[in-house]
């Protein structure tokens, strides 16, 4: 889990399909130092891995992708420079375990990366 010690979730607000909220880097997490050291960014897997972790705490289950349709890093997430980005989520049933689910991530109104796909119920 990368909740806690490379971010923190900052305010955020819920409906019943949709989730936004803040994300706030640790800038000095160990992770920047190798990726890379003059000029840090956000790695495309840790990306994955916060929309991962913030649907599973959303709804209280364990996850796995299961398919994606869309994956797009459209500009890097610098954490001394932008160390808070905004994150949506939304998503709809496809079965009573997995969702069809979208994210995006951006920074004072530039979207950053683009998620659809689909997330199963899976192991811990």
């Amino acid at each position: 889990m990368l909740a806690g010690n490379f971010y923190f979730v900052g305010a955020s607000t819920a409906t019943a399909n949709a989730l936004k909220c803040e994300v706030n880097f640790a800038s000095s997490h160990a992770i920047f130092r190798g990726h890379f050291p003059d000029v840090p960014i956000v790695p495309g897997v840790c990306m994955m891995q916060i929309v991962k972790e913030l649907f599973s705490e959303h709804i209280g289950l364990p996850l796995q992708f299961r398919k994606v349709a869309l994956m797009k890093f459209l500009s890097l997430i610098n954490p001394l420079e932008a160390p808070t980005i905004q994150v949506e989520l939304s998503w709809s049933p496809v079965t009573e375990k997995s969702w069809q689910l979208a994210a995006s991530f951006s920074n004072d109104g530039v979207v950053c990366f683009k998620f659809k796909g689909v997330a199963e119920q899976g192991l811990k």
